[in-house]
């Protein structure tokens, strides 16, 4: 594994689970953040190239832990992206 690139989905991770707390809904069985930032935002808070940040997002998306929408993402599973991120479990449930 590309410990660059493992470090970036650490950041990735945390900067959803961030937002998640910040700004996310209870919406059924998921977490639903409705945002306004095009990629080279996102990226730019993550600290990545906007091309490594969108392959990482589909990355978790493909895994099941996120769904990408329009105006939105929805956090599935927020415990595994908690385990890319490094963080506690009592840092994740805040919504």
């Amino acid at each position: 594994m590309d410990f660059a690139f493992a470090d970036v989905e650490s950041r990735v991770a945390n900067q959803l689970l961030y937002l998640r707390k910040r700004f996310g809904r209870q919406d059924g069985e998921v977490v639903r953040v409705v945002h306004d930032l095009a990629l080279k935002d996102f990226s730019l808070l993550v600290g990545a190239p906007p091309k490594t940040v969108d392959e990482i997002l589909h990355k978790f998306e493909v895994r099941g832990w996120i769904r990408l929408e329009d105006k939105s993402v929805a956090i599935v599973d927020a415990q595994e992206l908690a385990s890319v991120s490094h963080l506690s479990a009592s840092e994740v449930h805040c919504v």
